[in-house]
């Protein structure tokens, strides 16, 4: 062998290493975290919120058939800042994007988030005296829903953010 003609490696390494670390499915540039860190954050939340929005359905649903009276109109307008204080606790338990969590602290976390929220509603429904204008069937029916789906529904999340290759990192 020539020592005048070397491999590709041998004459430029930093290149392969660079070509080596490209994915074609990821954005390039100095920004190109941030952008996947922002999609993997709007996947996330968006998810969520959706997710509590159907499972307020549900529960107005469940109200219709195992209770006696219609929702009160301020039952249906405590929709929105219930989902909101529920997303803004995942928010501030770090759920977003939630790297590096392992199953059980996000699934510690999620729990944390959803009773606390929970407790939230309880506690402004009775000391605003509107308690008996809420629904408890309604609301249990939320919980639990969320409590039940929400973990099942972030795995699924995050599983189509791996196929799209915005979730994890490529090794």
């Amino acid at each position: 062998m020539r020592r005048d003609i070397l491999r590709a490696e041998e004459r430029h390494p930093a290149t392969s290493v660079t070509e080596a670390a490209y994915h074609p499915k990821l954005p390039a540039g100095p920004r190109a975290g941030s952008r996947r860190q922002l999609m993997v954050v709007l996947g996330l939340f968006s998810s969520d919120i959706l997710l509590a929005l159907a499972m307020w359905l549900v529960a107005f649903v469940l109200q219709g058939v195992l209770g006696r009276w219609p929702l009160s109109a301020i039952a249906i307008a405590s929709i929105v800042p219930n989902v909101a204080a529920w997303i803004g606790l995942r928010a501030a338990l770090g759920l977003y994007p939630g790297y590096g969590l392992d199953q059980v602290q996000e699934l510690r976390r999620q729990t944390y988030a959803l009773l606390a929220s929970l407790t939230i509603i309880t506690v402004f429904a009775f000391a605003s005296q509107l308690s008996s204008s809420i629904s408890r069937v309604f609301l249990f029916a939320w919980t639990l829903g969320l409590l039940l789906v929400a973990p099942l529904a972030r795995h699924f999340v995050k599983a189509m953010l791996m196929r799209a290759g915005w979730w994890g990192k490529p090794v």
